[in-house]
């Protein structure tokens, strides 16, 4: 074998070596879990450990487990009390989820936000994790198929009959509303189908075009996802016949549980009795509530308003204030306001003392440095939503 030949294989042996190297890296990030999260004030009064509350909520309702202590362990705060570092990997997630985890992190800490301001706004940190159905279900496993999901549990047992809504009976459809349950001796084998579309289940024309289906984690928390006709996943439903949203809309409105019927109901021929319906949804209540009651959290279910301050933080930086705009770009509030001098302004309907606040996707515009762009609302429709797991 001559020298010029040797030479030719070695320079092909590190070309693919490159090659290979350089790919590897492209898709499998090296591990790291660590994130340094700010905290902007969502109003004067709100504490760091109002807002750690709300994360708190928000990471469960995200699949993780959150073992006594873990939360404690996985925050380390900085000097300044306004900024922390917060450890994925000591709060219970499974192997999977961490992997997703992996990944939008490296995008946050890669942002122009992170490098000039020393870490992600909390705020964009839940919508871009919670908040964007994507991120929300790549994290919590959500199966990509209707029929997979469907697959995972007992609905084929014929003695177990549907329920079904008429129109204006359903708080959340528009329409006709059929309810499928799945047969189960635990709540990890529980699982409910709410069938939306067009038509009337009393002239029998009734024909779905959407599933919303409802499962349960293992740390207690009801897991959400929306389907459409062909079983493809949907970043959230079709307004036309279904005020449900997106699936951070159904974990606002269920707060962690099981929901009972707001209005009367009368029972259709052929399916279950409405009172039937009732007793069975408050038999499941009380086993969700059995189930959660024994987890070793650092969550404690008893205290169900405590989501509400979840809803302050992602709302606050939805819908953010002059002061809190300050406080976010590190700039004089008197230098804000006239720059959102010529933007129109709200209450928010749920938190009145939030202020006079402005919508982000008018004014991240704004920002003294680049932002990673978030959907235009935290709980609809939007006509942008991140994928940064899928990029």
């Amino acid at each position: 074998m001559n020298k010029q030949y040797i030479l030719f294989l070695l320079s092909l042996i590190i070309i693919f070596t490159h090659c290979f190297t350089q790919q590897k890296t492209a898709t499998e990030l090296p591990q790291n879990l660590n994130i340094q999260l700010r905290w902007i004030k969502a109003h004067p009064k709100e504490t760091k450990e109002q807002a750690i509350i709300g994360l708190k909520w928000a990471l469960s309702y995200l699949g993780a487990m959150l073992p006594k202590g873990s939360l404690e362990k996985a925050l380390q705060w900085q000097a300044n009390e306004t900024s922390f570092t917060l450890d994925i990997g000591e709060l219970g997630f499974n192997k999977a989820a961490e992997q997703v985890w992996n990944k939008i992190l490296h995008v946050l800490r890669t942002s122009d936000e992170y490098k000039k301001m020393g870490g992600i706004d909390l705020g964009r940190f839940i919508i871009l994790s919670l908040n964007s159905s994507h991120h929300y279900y790549a994290i919590t496993g959500v199966e990509d198929d209707f029929i997979k999901f469907k697959n995972k549990y007992n609905f084929e047992n014929k003695n177990v009959k549907d329920f079904a809504m008429r129109k204006f009976e359903s708080c959340v459809a528009k329409g006709s509303r059929i309810i499928e349950r799945a047969v189960s001796d635990t709540i990890l084998e529980l699982a409910f189908i709410a069938k939306e579309g067009n038509g009337n289940i009393l002239t029998n024309d009734f024909t779905p075009t959407e599933f919303e289906v409802m499962d349960f984690m293992a740390n207690g928390q009801p897991r959400f996802a929306i389907y459409d006709e062909k079983g493809r996943l949907k970043v959230a439903s079709d307004s036309s016949i279904t005020l449900a949203g997106k699936p951070a809309k159904c974990m606002w409105c269920h707060e962690s549980n099981i929901l009972k019927a707001f209005n009367a109901m009368t029972t259709v021929a052929n399916y279950l009795p409405s009172a039937e319906f009732e007793t069975m949804v408050n038999k499941k209540r009380q086993e969700l509530a059995d189930y959660q009651a024994i987890l070793a959290s650092d969550l404690d279910f008893s205290k169900r308003q405590e989501h509400a301050l979840l809803e302050v933080v992602y709302i606050s930086f939805m819908e953010p204030s002059a002061r809190r705009l300050a406080l976010e770009w590190a700039m004089d509030l008197e230098k804000v306001k006239a720059l959102l001098k010529d933007f129109s302004t709200h209450k928010h309907h749920e938190f009145a003392y939030l202020g006079t606040l402005y919508h982000r996707h008018q004014i991240d515009k704004l920002s003294p440095y680049s932002v990673l762009k978030v959907p235009e609302s935290a709980r609809e429709h939007s006509t942008y939503e991140p994928n940064f797991y899928k990029e």
